[in-house]
């Protein structure tokens, strides 16, 4: 692979390292200032139950303290690839563990799988979109995956020694409004299918962002591949013509208006070329031709003229079009004047 194509895909994988960072950086603000709010609200509703209203507040500054970290690490020398996802399983770690273990209120005795009937499951999508913000496909794909695991393992953890257990089976087909109230209400009614739906829509979403950060990634990767390729082109035309006509040329797709006006035209030739060409061998001669033509050209274009032929060893050269100059013909004196000035410091 050329060197240039892998500085190329350097920089702009480069880009793409920074998008993430960046994007994350904004994400981990956005959770903090959610979490303090979040945090102040379930602290005050539960101030009836001092210790339980503490043990929530710790979660919280926890949760907090685990995106500020991640938050310094973004960027800096002990930052890895890998930690990014290692703070999503921590934080879907943490939060399913207190589902599966932190009860809804210390003075009731009930099955702990009765958590999983709050409003809880919600939280996870916080997760996803952290992770979209880095505009990182395989970042919400793992953060989907882990949000399952971890939901369905804390269900699993919850139910895993209960004596009892009632499931939307037990419901039946077609059941009274009784039997149903009866099943739906007691503290042993797991919904294991719930908790499998639930499972499946946040999957679906997480994939649905993945593909849509995918196609994003897509657009902006060849976005900045047109603009290199225009940068490249730029950089070729201008050895011959001048910016403004180059970036004309690569915007109108190498047409321009034909145009009439009056020009100046700029012959350059090789005095005595012939018999350099008798008395050196071909090798030496193009090397000299070739340097040349190339300081020339790059005198005709500082002068804004366009090089249009290459004939032999001489070169032609216009001032005044394709873009007007109204001083055309004293530009292309002074190139000719230059250019002379060029070969004299050579010979």
């Amino acid at each position: 692979m050329p060197a240039e194509t892998v500085d190329h895909q350097a920089a702009l994988a480069q880009t793409f390292r920074d998008a993430e960072q960046a994007g994350l950086r904004i994400a981990i603000k956005g959770r903090l200032v959610a979490l303090v709010l979040l945090g102040a609200f379930l602290v005050v509703s539960r101030l009836a139950s001092p210790e339980h209203a503490l043990e929530l507040g710790l979660g919280v500054a926890g949760f907090a303290a685990f995106g500020l970290i991640h938050f310094v690490l973004i960027g800096s020398r002990y930052d890895r690839a890998w930690l990014k996802y290692a703070f999503i399983i921590l934080d879907i770690a943490v939060l399913s563990l207190l589902m599966a273990t932190q009860p809804i209120f210390d003075t009731v005795d009930v099955p702990q799988v009765m958590s999983f009937r709050n409003s809880v499951f919600p939280f996870y999508f916080l997760f996803l979109g952290v992770a979209a913000f880095s505009f990182s496909p395989g970042l919400v794909l793992w953060s989907g995956i882990m949000g399952v695991a971890g939901w369905l393992g804390a269900f699993a953890w919850a139910v895993h020694d209960m004596p009892v257990r009632l499931d939307w089976s037990d419901v039946g087909t077609a059941p009274t409004t009784e039997h149903f109230l009866s099943i739906f209400l007691s503290p042993n009614f797991v919904a294991t299918g719930s908790r499998i739906q639930e499972s499946m829509a946040y999957l679906v979403v997480a994939v649905l962002i993945a593909v849509v950060m995918w196609r994003a990634r897509r657009t902006v990767r060849r976005q900045l591949e047109l603009d290199e390729e225009r940068r490249t082109l730029t950089d070729v035309f201008g050895r011959y013509v001048p910016k403004t006509i180059a970036d004309a040329l690569i915007s109108d797709r190498g047409l321009l208006e034909p145009v009439e006006g009056t020009a100046t035209v700029l012959f350059i030739d090789v005095a005595g070329f012939t018999k350099m060409t008798e008395a050196s061998g071909p090798r030496r001669v193009v090397g000299v031709l070739n340097a040349f033509f190339d300081q020339a050209t790059e005198t005709i274009t500082r002068y804004d003229g366009v090089v249009t032929q290459f004939i032999g060893d001489a070169i032609m050269a216009t001032f005044n079009l394709p873009a007007e100059d109204p001083e055309h013909a004293a530009k292309a004196v002074c190139a000719a004047l230059d250019i002379v000035d060029l070969t004299a410091n050579q010979t």
